[in-house]
């Protein structure tokens, strides 16, 4: 399911970690439901490739 629907997320925005309390903040004032979902991290493979790896109920999925 998660490789074929977005889960229910509707938008994501990405900002700095030190601009998110502000984005939530300005999300809030605009009768906008909006959390932090996650973060970005630099690679970990050896090559440095991007990866995108979901830890979700201790099921974690990979996707290269």
């Amino acid at each position: 399911m998660h490789q074929v629907y977005n889960m229910g997320h509707r938008l994501e925005v990405f900002v700095e970690p030190k601009d998110a309390e502000v984005a939530l903040r300005l999300a809030t004032e605009l009768g906008l439901g909006a959390q932090v979902i996650g973060r970005t991290e630099a690679s970990t493979r050896p090559d440095g490739a991007n990866h995108v790896t979901v830890i979700k109920d201790g099921q974690v999925l990979a996707y290269a």
